[in-house]
């Protein structure tokens, strides 16, 4: 019996991958890519050895961050 990973994104089908020792995310998001016939997309960001990748966007749907602080609450900060 082998390893596999399964990736899925939102309702989409699932799509399994072999998994091997030491994968990261990349490496399972291109099997999906390359076994789910091109069925998803992604982008990745990249933020050196120490953090490594982030999954920017999955099938058109992007990270996002909104902004917390409202410099018109407290003026007084600026």
């Amino acid at each position: 019996m082998s390893n596999t990973v399964t990736v899925i994104i939102g309702s989409e089908p699932a799509i399994v991958v072999s998994w091997v020792s030491g994968m990261n995310a990349q490496q399972a998001l291109e099997g999906a890519y390359n076994t789910g016939g091109n069925q998803i997309v992604y982008g990745l960001q990249y933020f050196g050895s120490q953090f490594g990748y982030l999954v920017s966007m999955l099938n058109e749907t992007y990270e996002t961050q909104v902004a917390t602080y409202d410099h018109h609450q407290n003026p007084s900060k600026r």
